[in-house]
């Protein structure tokens, strides 16, 4: 995971990087060209609920969403995507 701070007059973040969990899971890592902006992947990724439909993935939630402090976050599986 990569994580950017840009702030046009060279401030520093406002907030502070989360404490990740180290596991043994298993990540897939795919590279494909994006037409479109980042920051609307960050945000379909938490949206899980859009998966199944949009994307006919199926999706197995391992934790429903929830927030600590400024952190949203959901963990699911993507099982399986039906082309």
């Amino acid at each position: 995971m990569a994580w950017f701070w840009h702030d046009p007059g060279d401030g520093e973040p406002r907030w502070d990087l989360p404490e990740l969990p180290v596991t043994d899971a298993y990540v897939a890592r795919q590279a494909l060209d994006l037409c479109g902006h980042p920051q609307n992947v960050m945000e379909n990724a938490v949206d899980y609920g859009h998966l199944p439909e949009l994307h006919k993935a199926g999706l197995k939630v391992l934790e429903e969403p929830h927030i600590s402090g400024t952190v949203y976050s959901v963990t699911h599986q993507i099982q399986q995507l039906y082309l």
